[in-house]
Parts: C-alpha cells; structure tokens; sequence
C-alpha cells in the first residue's frame, strides 16, 4: 500500500506541469489518507503527517513539497459532547456519517459539515427518494 500512495503522491505532483512548463509553476501536494483500521500502532495520535526529513539529524528538507497525512478513524475515540476543535467535528462526522440522520447541533455550526451530511444522505437515497428531491430542489 506504501508504493502506491507514494506514487499517487508523485504522479499528482508531476502531472501539474505540461511539457516545458517551468518547475516554479509546481504547487505543494498533500495526499490524505483516511483509513478504517490502525497503520500506525506505535502511537496512538489520530493524525500522523509525514515530510521528507533528513535521516540523521531530523531536520526538514527546506523543499517540502510533499507531504503524508494519516487519519486513523479507530483512533478517534471523542463522544459528540466532548468535540472541541474543527478538525475533532470533521472527523468525528466522517466516522459517524452512517449513523446520523439529523446533524447535531455541535456539527451544525460548520455549514461545510451540514452540506457534507446532506450530500451523504442523497447517496444513501434510492431511486424514488432520489427522484423526490430532485423534483423538490427544481420546484425551489
């Protein structure tokens, strides 16, 4: 799995630039990775980021340009009441989603999280319901 995200990461980077372009054109990539089991079980951080860091002495390599973020989703452990920061609602709603219905108040105050749980909800929906608020979203 390590090759792959590596080279997902790489191929993302590269394909930013077109035959000739300059190499100041490029933009920093970040490749996200959201799993549903444990990867890292020396820790027990929910977020671990990985840079390219010199071996030996650990400093940061000054071009930084692609960097590894893990969201371990088993790891997170928050009850809805004790939600503190913007990232604790996101991922405590990404590893929740199946079970909500409504958005909790909590949740609520982020219109980007209400928009995320609508757009799951419709995913959710079968043809019929599908069709239904289509219709609705037309008529308003």
């Amino acid at each position: 799995m390590h090759y792959q995200l590596a080279y997902n990461l790489c191929k993302s980077y590269a394909n930013q630039l077109e035959i000739g372009e300059g190499y100041f054109l490029l933009n920093p990539i970040i490749a996200v990775t959201i799993t549903d089991f444990l990867m890292f079980k020396e820790n027990q951080k929910v977020i671990n980021r990985f840079v390219y860091k010199e071996e030996t002495d650990n400093f940061v390599y000054k071009g930084a340009e692609l960097k590894f973020v893990f969201l371990e989703l088993p790891k997170f452990n928050k009850k809805l009441e004790e939600l503190e920061s913007l990232a604790d609602k996101w991922i405590y709603f990404l590893k929740e989603t199946a079970k909500l219905e409504i958005i909790p108040e909590p949740l609520g105050e982020v219109p980007e999280i209400k928009r995320a749980l609508n757009i799951a909800n419709q995913a959710n929906f079968n043809r019929q319901e599908l069709d239904s608020f289509e219709r609705r979203a037309i008529m308003l």
